[in-house]
């Protein structure tokens, strides 16, 4: 203990608190999971995809120096000379999708998934009747359909990240003063359509449909066919549903996330009236189905 020194309390995340502490002359960050986070977040699959990550041979994450499984509590390395993105700033954009995209052609695996319809379907149960849009039903049919369309179109899984926001993506200098890109904070990650990741970079940034379509555009090097970017355009609405319930829940702990909710709701309205409009008829059902999980990395 007495080599431990420097110990103070980071600006938190949405999920958890961070603390900053030094030992024997280097940095680290501490997190301890936040209010409600054990209904949340499974730490056995964390260290799961922690050690599916360790194998995939790219410097893709943060560096894990301890993970317990059984309480989430968590030490990385921390990187001084380091910054979060900046989603405003189209190279850095560029950059966070280029690395997005080179962790998703891992294809890496676990044996466990993330499945939009099944967490949404779980965090109405976590707010149990704490909801303040009057017309939160009507908005969930609407998600039901574009979960019906979404799975038409085509979409394959590996390991995704699911909480791909610009905070997470970090640009660390190396010894020769060089930056590259880590995504960090792998908690909500599981098998998943890895095109999931591209909706929440977008929503957590607050982008219009212009902003989405650039994001897009980065991703797939301006090449994004019309029935993926038709995908996309489902998730962000979808997902916009699924924070509004996660912050219902939160909100249930004691935490508060209210201008962010509303933006979320707003995703959900205002994408599936897009969806809506851009593609009025449903597509064809492709016959493309998601391979199972295997077994973890380790």
């Amino acid at each position: 203990p007495e080599d431990i020194t420097c110990i103070h309390a980071l600006s938190s995340g949405m999920t958890n608190r961070l603390m900053h502490f030094t030992c024997q002359g280097r940095e680290y960050l501490m997190r301890i999971p936040g209010e409600g986070t054990e209904k949340l977040i499974n730490r056995q699959r964390e260290y799961a995809i922690y050690s599916a990550l360790a194998g995939a041979g790219q410097e893709i994450a943060d560096k894990v120096i301890y993970l317990d499984p059984r309480t989430g509590y968590k030490v990385t390395e921390f990187w001084n000379d380091s910054r979060a993105a900046d989603p405003e700033d189209a190279a850095e954009v560029m950059a966070c999708m280029k690395h997005l995209r080179l962790f998703h052609e891992q294809k890496l695996r676990v044996d466990f998934r993330f499945d939009l319809r099944e967490q949404l379907d779980y965090y109405e149960a976590l707010r149990e009747d704490s909801m303040p849009f009057a017309d939160y039903e009507l908005t969930r049919q609407h998600i039901n359909e574009l979960l019906a369309r979404a799975a038409r179109l085509p979409r394959e899984e590996c390991l995704s990240h699911i909480d791909s926001v610009y905070d997470n993506f970090l640009f660390v200098k190396d010894a020769k003063g060089n930056e590259t890109v880590r995504l960090i904070d792998w908690e909500y990650a599981g098998m998943s359509d890895p095109h999931l990741d591209i909706a929440m970079f977008c929503i957590y940034a607050y982008y219009d449909q212009e902003q989405v379509d650039r994001t897009i555009d980065a991703y797939f090097n301006g090449a994004c066919p019309d029935a993926i970017r038709q995908k996309i355009y489902c998730y962000i609405a979808i997902a916009g549903l699924l924070w509004t319930n996660w912050c219902e829940y939160k909100g249930r702990m004691g935490v508060k996330y209210g201008a962010y909710e509303m933006r979320q709701y707003q995703y959900a309205k205002q994408f599936y009236e897009l969806v809506s409009r851009l593609w009025p008829e449903l597509p064809e059902p492709c016959d493309a189905k998601p391979e199972a999980a295997e077994p973890a990395l380790v």
